[in-house]
């Protein structure tokens, strides 16, 4: 009588797949050690470089910044180590960020020439915009600069000095020559030019502006006394 509960005959078919399974089970794990690895070393390395290089990168933007500056405010104009003669402030409301922002004194020998302070506009249509103000001793705008921006290309990125010369509406203003009224795109009933297809972005711009300017006005009396303090204990 034939057992119905027997087991079949094993599959040839199978019996040869065990084999090669392993081997591919096997190449695949191989293959995964080396890759993680590879993964390790490598951001081993990464971190390796970061840290002997951060400094350096710091050192090179704020190089960038200085070369912004000198757009503005003619390098002639002041001898003294801007890069080092700065101050950290920090005004939430007039600065636009609860970060220390960075205000850089110029001065020919013993004379006050002018202040320079980074700011944000956190408003613009794609999100902040970053931008510094110089200004002489009576509060006038030596010049704007635009220092970073995500803002739409072709519309809104004109605000950049190579882009157009947006920008330079506010030479020469302040808070004493130009009312408060005034401070705003003309769309909204002041003086200032907006863009053609972007408003969102200069009413940004020119909002930040008037604020720096308050921010100066209402701390001119000690911004050039006060220390250096920027790289003070990682301060940058």
């Amino acid at each position: 009588m034939t057992n119905q509960h027997s087991s079949p005959p094993p599959n040839k078919e199978e019996s040869k797949a065990t084999p090669q399974s392993s081997s591919i089970a096997r190449a695949v794990n191989k293959n995964a050690i080396i890759l993680g690895l590879f993964a390790l070393v490598s951001t081993g390395l990464i971190a390796i470089t970061y840290q002997l290089t951060k400094d350096q990168i710091a050192k090179e933007i704020e190089l960038s910044l200085i070369r912004k500056l000198s757009e503005i405010v003619p390098e002639e104009r002041y001898d003294n180590d801007v890069y080092n003669d700065c101050l950290l402030v920090l005004d939430e409301t007039l600065l636009g960020s609860n970060q220390g922002q960075k205000l850089y004194r110029m001065r020919t020998g013993d004379l006050d020439v002018a202040l320079m302070t980074t700011l944000v506009a956190p408003d613009g249509y794609s999100g902040k915009i970053m931008l510094a103000l110089a200004t002489n001793l009576n509060g006038e705008l030596l010049g704007v600069n635009i220092l970073s921006h995500n803002e739409t290309p072709g519309l809104g990125d004109k605000i950049e000095r190579s882009k157009s010369n947006w920008v330079k509406q506010f030479d020469g203003l302040s808070l004493a020559n130009t009312s408060k009224e005034q401070w705003a795109v003309k769309k909204d009933g002041g003086q200032f030019d907006a863009l053609t297809g972007a408003t969102i972005t200069p009413r940004a711009v020119v909002k930040s502006v008037y604020n720096g300017l308050q921010f100066v006005e209402q701390n001119k009396a000690n911004l050039f006394e006060l220390a250096s303090n920027c790289y003070d204990k990682g301060g940058d």
